[in-house]
């Protein structure tokens, strides 16, 4: 077994900001079960709510209608700004990069992905292709139709905060590695996993634009920035004045629950209405 300390922690309780080990010792929780609890641990609405949900529907399944999945479908979609109004819900974060994968190349009709190194989307074979560190990778076939660019760190990066300079090797990219059109660009507003890294000034405008001259839609990983985590902003990109085409989210979402959520534009959408 893996040991992240040298001393393995055992966590029994939370109670809002606190958590406490099998000895009552208490904790202060700076960490959030890595940035997922969003309210506080065991928060008495949340615990009233899903208990009150157990008590009247566990489980069932999207071929039948529900009232509480379409409302909070409307109440997340009424948060999106633009077209973004059509939301898939679903378990992960890994499981909504999937999905968002799967539309983008189902919309376009192009295979090819653009992705960051440094950046982290998710442990599924599909998402682990789209992981920009040797950390996440198992030594299994992945990454089929992903090119990962330049990290635009402003900070340790070769072109510091130009965000037109790494933009430029997103273009080289397309024109040298791929056919010239592409399905799609997914990045991290803010690279979480690797190390809270925020993209340099002007970056993701310029590769929005850039993508979408080559036939890709842009996605963005809102799975640790969304909600609010950033300060002022609801979501993360906004933050870069940018509009997604595709958003993934999850973590925060569900306060621990295991839920997570993607959401697109009505014309996305439609790609996948010839199948499911």
């Amino acid at each position: 077994m893996f040991w992240h300390f040298r001393e393995p922690v055992m966590i029994t309780e939370g109670k809002m900001q606190y958590l406490f080990d099998e000895r009552g010792r208490r904790y202060l929780d700076a960490f959030a079960g890595i940035v997922t609890v969003s309210v506080g641990h065991c928060h008495p609405e949340v615990v009233a709510a899903v208990n009150r949900q157990n008590s009247l529907l566990q489980h069932t399944t999207t071929i039948y209608l529900n009232n509480e999945i379409a409302e909070y479908a409307k109440e997340l979609a009424d948060k999106m700004p633009g077209d973004l109004k059509v939301v898939y819900f679903v378990d992960s974060g890994s499981e909504a990069n999937d999905m968002a994968l799967m539309l983008a190349r189902a919309h376009t009709g192009n295979y090819d992905m653009i992705t960051l190194r440094n950046g982290y989307h998710g442990m599924s074979p599909e998402t682990m292709g789209l992981c920009g560190q040797h950390t996440w990778k198992q030594p299994i076939p992945q990454g089929f139709g992903v090119r990962h660019a330049m990290n635009p760190d402003p900070y340790r990066g070769p072109f510091g905060n130009d965000g037109q300079k790494y933009a430029a090797d997103v273009a080289d990219l397309i024109t040298g590695a791929t056919s010239g059109q592409i399905a799609g660009f997914i990045a991290e507003t803010i690279q979480g996993v690797g190390g809270a890294v925020q993209l340099a000034d002007g970056y993701l405008p310029a590769v929005y634009q850039l993508v979408r001259e080559h036939g890709g839609v842009c996605i963005a990983d809102e799975v640790q920035t969304g909600f609010g985590r950033t300060g002022s902003a609801f979501w993360g990109f906004q933050n870069a004045g940018v509009m997604p085409d595709i958003v993934t989210m999850a973590k925060g979402i569900g306060n621990g629950l295991p839920l997570a959520a993607v959401v697109t534009t009505p014309q996305i959408a439609a790609s996948l209405a010839k199948r499911i």
